[in-house]
């Protein structure tokens, strides 16, 4: 496993989406600063539903690797709900990042986690 931080990405996301990709990224969305969401292309695609904290981020980055054909096999989507008036990083729910993760190598999401 590799961990990799791109700081505002853009479509230099796509060389990075291999076989399996988690990506984490923040997200101006309904629910307590710090929540962890799992996300799925679809959410991403549709503006009314989430809100990225940069211009060309995660959703149109993915949007240019389906359009090419480079989406990875296994994609696990997680956003972390910020505040959007206060610019400090919300204090993160390490115990459900974690447990995402592991579910999501076992092959099983955790559907409790929204």
């Amino acid at each position: 496993m590799e961990v990799v931080c791109l700081d505002r990405p853009g479509s230099a996301l796509i060389p990075w989406l291999e076989e399996s990709v988690v990506l984490l990224d923040a997200l101006r969305a309904e629910g307590q600063p710090g929540q962890i969401r799992r996300l799925d292309l679809a959410e991403l695609a549709d503006p009314g539903q989430i809100n990225a904290v940069h211009g060309f981020g995660v959703a149109q980055a993915l949007a240019l690797a389906q359009a090419l054909g480079e989406l990875p096999q296994r994609l696990l989507l997680l956003g972390i709900v910020i505040d959007a008036a206060t610019p400090s990083p919300p204090e993160l729910d390490g115990a459900a990042l974690l447990a995402q993760l592991e579910a999501w190598q076992r092959g099983a999401i955790n559907p409790a986690i929204k």
